[in-house]
């Protein structure tokens, strides 16, 4: 048997295995996919109001237990899901940066429903580095 064709035997059979141990999803996947999160969502804005495209945007737990990370889009928006139902405005800590700025504030908007996966509702204001 030649090298090439041992490595396409063992590489199909690794295949075979793996998916099958994967087959149907794990025993809990439906019931995770069924449990809501909260997101926490908003808007970077520069002192001037503009919007800010790129920055990046860090949700962690004050207990620092978590941290997640994204970017805005080209609307200044941001959305970070995956938090517990028990996560709200006063645990967690949104913070914002890009070159050329540093953050002046974060101006928390609570959402008028508590109910679950209502996203909560963080904008955050960056000032040009002088």
């Amino acid at each position: 048997m030649t090298h090439a064709r041992t490595i396409s035997i063992i590489a199909a059979a690794v295949a075979l295995v793996a998916g099958s141990a994967w087959a149907g999803g794990a025993p809990d996947e439906e019931a995770d996919q069924q449990i809501p999160s909260k997101a926490f969502v908003g808007f970077v804005r520069d002192t001037s109001g503009n919007i800010v495209a790129d920055a990046k945007v860090v949700a962690s737990y004050k207990s620092g237990t978590i941290e997640l990370v994204t970017h805005t889009d080209a609307t200044g928006h941001y959305r970070i899901p995956g938090f517990s139902n028990d996560a709200n405005a006063d645990s967690v800590d949104i913070a914002c940066s890009k070159n050329g700025f540093r953050q002046a504030e974060t101006r928390k908007r609570r959402a008028t429903s508590t109910g679950l996966g209502v996203p909560i509702e963080v904008d955050c204001v960056l000032a040009p580095v002088s």
